[in-house]
């Protein structure tokens, strides 16, 4: 994701938006609009969390200071959760002491 083996180089803003998930609030924007109700079922946990795609970004930042700061006491169930699209849910549980 951000380089380019044909340029050799890296563009970090591609970089920057997928460890942002910028791919995924994307994703979830087109989603809304094109296939509500696939929508409903696909994103149904962050619905339920009232994770909204603009809340995205601010998401994988919290999740990813709190691993970098505190990773020995995040489960290793963040780490190896079968479902990636989970795992940021799963992590922001921790923080707020849901699991």
């Amino acid at each position: 994701m951000g380089y380019s083996g044909e340029d050799k180089k890296l563009d970090p803003e591609v970089l920057r938006k997928h460890i942002y998930g910028g791919h995924v609030a994307e994703y979830m924007e087109e989603m809304q609009e094109e296939a509500p109700e696939k929508y409903q079922s696909h994103f149904a946990k962050w619905i339920e969390a009232e994770v909204d795609p603009e809340d995205i970004e601010e998401l994988y930042k919290g999740v990813r200071a709190y691993c970098l700061t505190s990773f020995s006491s995040v489960s290793t169930a963040a780490c190896t959760l079968g479902n990636q699209a989970q795992r940021p849910l799963f992590i922001l549980a921790q923080l707020e002491g849901k699991t």
